[in-house]
């Protein structure tokens, strides 16, 4: 991708001998959340043989279940092909695919679902908290077979990689002492920030007179965006991982019922009527957005497309995408 193709310094922080990770693996603390390994000419059954590719793996892997990080950590291994000894796709391409983690995957189990390399795109992708990047891995059905459905994180910091199957039904009340420390705070008139966890699937209160934490609220999965309505009485909390928005009573802390939206819902931003409209197309992969102070005119950043997209309200009219920078992440309103 450009963002990635053109930055020489990130590119040669990232992509390094594969020596480095002798170094790497020493600590939690110095390995890192993904790497992509691959063999050289040699090692890759192709340029030496089969017996060649086994001593690869065997030193690799050995070197990586070894580590502290996998002995402490959830982590997963994911030995893949990227073809057969045809191209002609008759029959189709069979890839070997062999999956393994230290927790949370079923032993000796052979899934019969046909994936592709999309399909594990879109586990790596969900397993560590990403936007998917075209329609083939948004759609691609993900490797959750093998994975135990109790087990719901692999990577640090980490989405729920089997949420798609498993994932926690809605509260409808909330967490015991919830009540009382909202109520302590409102009488005291403190502030209270609410705090979006991700890979907890729940959202924190938090006093921000006293600098203390209420108990969690359980919401839908991948929470990602919250906003508060203008009169402060509710909460809105946007769950990535589940499609659906989640409010609270910001007076109890009470979720209310999942409101069903779009696929992976990213960002959030609230007019001041507080109502919502039917869906509008802005472009694909967007999600920082802001409201103007008057609430006619909604922008919506699309980080990919390096623009922004500026849409009305009132009408739903949206108007023409406006390039900016590369890669915008964030966008704030003034006037």
């Amino acid at each position: 991708m450009q963002d990635v193709r053109d930055r020489p310094r990130y590119c040669a922080s990232h992509v390094v001998p594969l020596e480095e990770l002798t170094g790497d693996l020493a600590s939690p603390a110095t390995t890192p959340n993904f790497a992509w390994v691959s063999p050289d000419d040699c090692s890759d059954m192709e340029g030496c043989g089969i017996a060649a590719g086994d001593e690869f793996l065997k030193t690799e892997l050995t070197a990586i279940m070894n580590s502290p990080a996998w002995r402490t950590q959830r982590s997963l291994a994911i030995i893949t092909f990227d073809e057969d000894n045809t191209d002609y796709q008759h029959p189709a391409q069979r890839i070997p695919t062999i999956v393994l983690a230290s927790a949370g995957v079923k032993a000796g189990y052979q899934d019969p679902a046909r994936y592709t390399h999309y399909g594990l795109l879109r586990t790596i992708e969900a397993a560590l908290g990403l936007g998917t990047l075209t329609a083939n891995d948004r759609y691609a059905q993900p490797l959750n077979g093998i994975f135990d459905s109790e087990r719901t994180s692999f990577f640090a910091p980490a989405a729920a990689v089997s949420a798609s199957v498993a994932s926690p039904a809605p509260a409808t009340v909330a967490p015991p002492g919830t009540a009382a420390f909202l109520t302590a705070a409102a009488s005291a008139r403190d502030p209270i920030a609410w705090v979006a966890n991700y890979a907890s699937n729940a959202v924190s209160p938090v006093n921000v007179a006293t600098r203390k934490a209420g108990p969690q609220i359980p919401v839908g999965a991948g929470p990602r965006a919250v906003a508060a309505t203008p009169d402060g009485t509710t909460v809105y909390v946007a769950n990535s991982m589940s499609g659906t928005v989640t409010p609270i009573a910001a007076a109890t802390g009470k979720p209310g019922k999942p409101i069903p939206v779009g696929d992976q819902p990213w960002a959030l931003a609230l007019t001041p009527d507080g109502k919502a409209g039917a869906p509008l197309d802005v472009g694909a992969y967007t999600y920082p957005t802001a409201i103007t102070l008057a609430g006619q005119t909604a922008v919506v950043v699309a980080p990919y497309g390096y623009t922004v997209t500026l849409f009305d309200t009132k009408t739903g009219h949206v108007y023409a995408p406006v390039t900016v920078g590369s890669f915008p992440l964030a966008v704030a309103v003034t006037g």
